[in-house]
């Protein structure tokens, strides 16, 4: 299957990114309340706007 080219590579490696460095910093084992919250501090230290929890609709 062919891949799609993403619309916002540089947002998308940005996320990434911080993500991964929450997990390499954490490691594994804790709760998901403490990575949500260490993603979101690293989120505004690199600078990333974000909406917390916020509802989306699924329509299918």
């Amino acid at each position: 299957m062919e891949q799609q080219p993403l619309i916002y590579k540089k947002e998308c490696f940005e996320i990434i990114g911080a993500a991964m460095e929450v997990h390499n910093v954490l490691g594994c084992g804790f709760k998901e309340t403490v990575y949500q919250e260490a993603f979101e501090k690293e989120l505004k230290l690199r600078g990333i706007q974000f909406f917390r929890e916020c509802s989306l609709s699924v329509y299918y």
